[in-house]
Order: structure tokens, then sequence, then C-alpha cells
């Protein structure tokens, strides 16, 4: 979640400034030259049936440099805002908003910025608030601040840099983790903090399951049961546990469970 909040970020700091394409120019022109490319335009030639039409045998340009660079900085917002914009599709669905609600309360809470009831504390837990006890979360999202100012104190004493301002959860769980008393204090706000790290924050493993039953199940093994399709899927996504079994003694044992295999198989080596 904090990945993607710098990406928007970063986004939107790309678009509004007129350095960033500068820059960007800058760094492009000077790969042109360490790759030695020439601005000459290769000639063309009109073909032999428009001889008679054509005034001149060389296409000329359209664009003088200031065209170009106008040209070039509309592609770049383009592209940036098409970027923004597939993001936006990606990562603001239902349950990526509720992951970065809880993101928000548990940054504002940590900074003491606002004022931690029930309305507000279960208006961005959402669907999360069915794992958790409320009441508690919510007394301990009023100390919450507390911890991270005693956190801040040992770090004084230890002469390290302290936190000036929580700006993401991760800092939160740092805390947590360094601090057994913390985290002891805070049971439901580790809870929390573990139903937000196992969130999914996206489709994308469904996606590739389908990918994968795509690979498995062709046009040839169309009658596939289902069975020996999860069986191949299994194997398949999960290559490298595969990758691990030992073959030698999953033979011997699936020998050994049956005298009628040992009879047909014999005895492993």
């Amino acid at each position: 979640m904090d990945c993607i909040n710098k990406i928007e970020i970063r986004l939107a700091e790309m678009r509004s400034s007129a350095q960033e394409f500068e820059k960007l120019i800058r760094k492009v022109e000077d790969l042109k030259i360490q790759i030695d490319v020439t601005n000459e335009s290769r000639p063309r030639k009109a073909p032999k049936r428009l001889e008679d039409f054509i005034a001149h045998d060389v296409a000329p340009s359209g664009h003088d440099s200031n065209d170009l660079k106008t040209e070039l900085k509309r592609v770049y917002i383009c592209a940036i805002d098409s970027i923004v914009s597939s993001m936006k599709e990606r990562f603001d669905q239902n349950d990526i908003k509720t992951v970065k609600d809880i993101n928000r309360m548990l940054i504002a809470c940590a900074n003491n910025e606002v004022d931690v009831t029930t309305e507000y504390v279960i208006k961005h837990l959402g669907v999360a608030a069915k794992f958790v006890q409320v009441e508690l979360l919510i007394d301990e999202l009023k100390d919450l601040h507390v911890h991270v100012n005693l956190y801040n104190m040992e770090l004084k004493l230890e002469s390290m840099p302290v936190i000036k301002k929580v700006t993401a959860v991760s800092t939160i769980q740092g805390v947590l983790n360094t601090k057994p008393v913390s985290k002891a204090s805070l049971p439901e706000t580790h809870k929390l903090l573990i139903l937000l790290s196992t969130y999914a924050m996206s489709s994308a493993t469904a996606e590739r399951t389908f990918s994968v039953m795509r690979r498995v199940k062709t046009w040839f093994r169309s009658r596939m049961c289902p069975g020996m399709l999860t069986n191949c899927m299994f194997a398949a996504i999960h290559k490298q546990r595969i990758d691990d079994v030992n073959a030698k003694k999953l033979t011997a044992d699936f020998i050994s469970r049956s005298s009628q295999r040992k009879d047909y198989f014999g005895q492993p080596h």
C-alpha cells in the first residue's frame, strides 16, 4: 500500500513539474549522443507511378524543433495519465479502499491527528470490523501515539534518529516488533496489522490460476477430469515445491503401503 501511494505521488510530481519533462529530454539527448544517432532523416523517394505529380522527391519535415517538443510533451502527459488511470482502475476497488482507509486511520492515530471515536473507527474498518474487538481497538488507538513517543524516547537515549512523523504503516509494525511490551499492550492493533498484511491487494493470483488452467487444459486435453486437472494445476503452480519432492522416497512410501503394490512393483531401490 505504501508503495502504491509513493508511485501515485511520484506520478503527480512528474505530471505537474516542467522540470521533470526537461530532465527526461536531457537524458534522451545524452543517450542519443552515446549511441551516435544522427538527426538526418532517411531520404524517401516517391513511388515511380507518382513522379509526375510530386514536386519534390524528398518528403519535407512537417514539424520544427519547437513543435516536436510540444508533441513529445503531449505524449509524455498522456502516458502518465494512462498509467494513473490504469492504477485507479486496478487499485481503487472496494476491498483496496478498505485497506487505504485502515492505513489512513492507523497513521493518523499514530500521529495523534484525529479524535478517535466509535463512528470514526467503524467507518474506516469496513469489513475488517468483523475480525477485531472494536471497543478494545478504540482504546488502543487512543494510546497508539504514546507507544510511538516511548519508542522515540528510547531512540534518543541510544542517540539514534527519532520518528518525526509516522508516514507508513510499516513504521508502526516496526515499533510493535521492536517493543514486545507495546505488542502485548496493543493486541487488537497487532491483529489489525496482521489482517492488513494478509489482505489481497488485487486479483492477480486468481488471474494467474486461470492462465495456468488455460495452459494445462488444452483442446487436446478437453476430457480431463476435474481431479486430474486440479492435481496438474497444483504441480504447475507450485513448481518449486514439486522440485523439492524426493521422488525415490515418495515411490518407496507408495509401494510400501500395499502388499499388492509390492508384488507388482517389487522392492524399491
